[in-house]
Formats: C-alpha cells, structure tokens, sequence
C-alpha cells in the first residue's frame, strides 16, 4: 500500500481484537507493529508469527507488515517533516 496510509495501525488493531476475541490463546502473543504520524517508520518486512490454528496447535500463521511504497509527487515527499505531521490527519479510524 501507499507509505503511511495506515497498514501497520490497521495489524496493531486487527491483532488486539483478535486477542479479545480468542482468549484462550490462538492469538500468539507476538510484537505490534510500531506507529507512528512520520512516514518511513516501517523500514523493511516485518513478519508477525500471530496465529494458531487452535489453541493448542504448533503451526502457526504470519501476517507482514510492509513499508510503503512512495510516489515520487506524494505529497509527503514535496514536504519537509514537520509541515507533513502538521497536515496529516489525527483522528483514529475504526476497524
């Protein structure tokens, strides 16, 4: 996807939920991704060892979470920093 279009909030959201929902562990306790307003924070692929077919299974599933992919004319690219944080929208998205 796009670079800070959301992809890393959206695991960190859907993991979290899943843990609700699945209390008895098919939700591996595994890192989040981190998030952050800057773009660039997800520097290579990340693998998330997050599933298990059962609570007691040892096969496992993986989300990745990826770096996104910049456009030479974005406009995160044409701003400095702080004047990209200062338009970048903060209101949180539901899932």
């Amino acid at each position: 996807g796009a670079a800070n279009a959301g992809k890393s909030a959206f695991i960190r959201r859907l993991l979290d939920r899943l843990e609700v929902k699945f209390p008895q562990g098919k939700v591996e306790q595994c890192n989040r991704p981190l998030v952050s307003r800057t773009p660039g924070t997800t520097l290579g692929l990340m693998q998330l060892r997050a599933f298990r077919r059962s609570a007691t299974s040892p096969v496992f599933a993986s989300l990745y979470d990826t770096p996104g992919v910049h456009q030479p004319n974005s406009l995160q690219n044409l701003l400095d920093v702080n004047a990209y944080n200062y338009v970048q929208p903060t209101r949180h998205f539901a899932v």
